[in-house]
């Protein structure tokens, strides 16, 4: 689990390079009511889940580690309150956007959104 958080966490600190992104940048805006610029609150994202990461790994610090995973929880979730009907269109059919990822906005043939991580993949396979 530390080497999942502090490889999502290190991606956050090259733009671009996170699928979650997006989420995390609007999920920050949402929480703070816009008082944090999106770009600050991806860095401090990234610092908090690449600590989580360092500490589970190594064991020093754990108490702490787990502190911050515990107020990290409620940014890792609240998506799932604020966006709901961004992430679940459909009952019983979450979006890669609801499994931490932003799906692109092309459709599919027959007019569903499209359910690939990468906007690449859906121009490939579906029609946009």
């Amino acid at each position: 689990m530390g080497l999942v958080f502090l490889g999502f966490g290190l991606l956050k600190f090259f733009p671009g390079t996170s699928p979650a992104e997006a989420l995390v940048q609007q999920t920050v805006s949402e929480l703070t009511f816009g008082l944090i610029p999106e770009d600050v609150g991806l860095v401090l994202t990234a610092v908090v889940e690449s600590t989580i990461g360092l500490t589970l790994i190594s064991g020093r610090f754990l108490r702490f580690g787990l502190a911050l995973l515990g107020v990290a929880m409620i940014g890792i979730m609240s998506p799932m309150v604020l966006m709901f009907s961004e992430l679940f269109p459909q009952p019983l059919a979450p979006t890669l956007e609801a499994q931490y990822g932003k799906p692109c906005s092309f459709q599919t043939v027959d007019q569903q959104p499209c359910l690939c991580f990468y906007a690449a993949c859906c121009r490939s396979r579906y029609s946009s």
